[in-house]
């Protein structure tokens, strides 16, 4: 590898580190405040701890995924699980951003 290679994959990790940090700090608020703030607005009660939860579900089979594909190079037991929770994370986060620009906004 050359220097362009290593400081690309440098730049990349740390930007992937940092926006996996930020999602996960954004679940576990939702989980234990019940309160789930993003960009389309506010989320209060047990429909943010719920979206908290897949959401937390979905980052962790991310790693689950991670770790078994580029740590092990090996398929993991439960790999079908984690993909549908990985999906199934994605799909609501994509769902409610859409949907968030039909909602009452309180001023």
């Amino acid at each position: 590898m050359d220097n362009g290679e290593i400081f690309s994959t440098i730049c990349g990790v740390s930007v992937g580190i940092v926006f996996f940090s930020l999602f996960l700090l954004m679940f576990v608020q939702a989980i234990r405040r019940g309160k789930l703030v993003f960009h389309g607005g506010i989320i209060y009660g047990w429909p943010a701890r719920v979206v908290g939860v897949i959401g937390l579900l979905g980052i962790v089979s991310c790693l689950y995924l991670i770790l078994g594909y580029e740590v092990f190079h090996t398929e993991l037991p439960c790999t079908p699980v984690a993909i549908f929770l990985m999906c199934l994370a994605s799909f609501i986060l994509l769902a409610l951003k859409f949907t968030s620009v039909f909602w009452r906004r309180r001023k």
